[in-house]
């Protein structure tokens, strides 16, 4: 059974694409001239490639763009020897050359903002799947922040705190990027980087609703987990049905006495007795166990 899920709609002006142009200037080129940089690829790097660049789309498109021709120009930087690099549009960059257009529309952007735009035009395609938006939405803020991407996930966890100070306004850009609201992103979306790449292929090709994959994060990595993702695609499980599969295989796991010993004693009332330096200790310590276990 497939998801649903609402359209991504971005708090982007076509400003921010051309930035200062009232009316953007559009140019004619051959497809020949522009090229693509290996490791920069417009589309997300976790967008299917292999579905999005079929021969068989492409000569749908290319056909397309023949008869009624490239209604939407692509978006290329020229680099200081000429070259002319794209930013926007590779699918139909290489639909143009596959049926030989002698030209395409596009329009000239400063090469410096090339990474974000593209970053920004992927966000905006229609049908986004849940994956290639989460990754996009990441790829973004580390972009706009100057975050590593690993450091990501605890800046938004700690933004999304009670009280919590946000330096660098996760909360504001997520909202413009879309409905987007940092308690969501710290407490589901960041659970993307914990999924297997099944399970992630799983959520790109809508084989069920990413919220319901998501529970299988509960789990510990393994053949109980790749079983449950079988039975959840197969079977289009519910939410309640996928937590009740889960619940099941984790209270089949013993618990060492050694294990259950760490939390004996502890409770709220023994942990406000301790002197302020090991209590702010304990409650940092706490608060990393419930990260993990979130």
């Amino acid at each position: 059974m497939r998801g649903t899920r609402p359209k991504l709609s971005l708090d982007f002006t076509s400003s921010d694409l051309v930035s200062g142009l009232k009316s953007p200037s559009v140019l004619l080129l051959s497809p020949l001239k522009i090229r693509v940089r290996d490791e920069f690829n417009p589309r997300g790097r976790h967008t299917n490639q292999e579905e999005a660049f079929s021969e068989d789309r492409l000569l749908d498109l290319g056909e397309s763009l023949r008869r009624d021709g490239v209604l939407s120009p692509l978006l290329v930087s020229q680099d200081a020897e000429g070259e002319y690099w794209l930013i926007a549009g590779e699918r139909r960059l290489r639909a143009a050359r596959l049926v030989n257009l002698n030209e395409v529309p596009v329009i000239l952007k400063d090469e410096q903002n090339s990474y974000r735009i593209a970053l920004i035009e992927n966000l905006q395609r229609e049908n986004l799947n849940a994956v290639d938006e989460t990754f996009g939405v990441l790829q973004l803020l580390a972009q706009e922040t100057g975050l590593d991407q690993d450091e990501l996930p605890a800046a938004l966890r700690q933004a999304a705190r009670k009280d919590a100070e946000d330096p660098h306004e996760l909360g504001k850009k997520l909202r413009s990027y879309g409905n987007h609201s940092l308690d969501a992103w710290a407490r589901h979306r960041l659970n993307f980087l914990r999924l297997s790449s099944l399970e992630l292929d799983a959520i790109r090709s809508r084989l069920a609703p990413w919220r319901n994959i998501i529970e299988l994060v509960r789990l510990p990595e393994g053949n109980d987990r790749k079983l449950l993702l079988d039975k959840i695609t197969q079977d289009a499980l519910s939410l309640k049905q996928i937590s009740a599969e889960v619940n099941s295989i984790l209270g089949k796991k013993t618990v060492s006495p050694e294990f259950k010993q760490l939390f004996k004693g502890i409770n709220p009332e023994r942990v406000a007795a301790l002197p302020d330096d090991k209590r702010a200790e304990a409650r940092a310590l706490l608060q990393k166990l419930q990260e993990i276990l979130s």
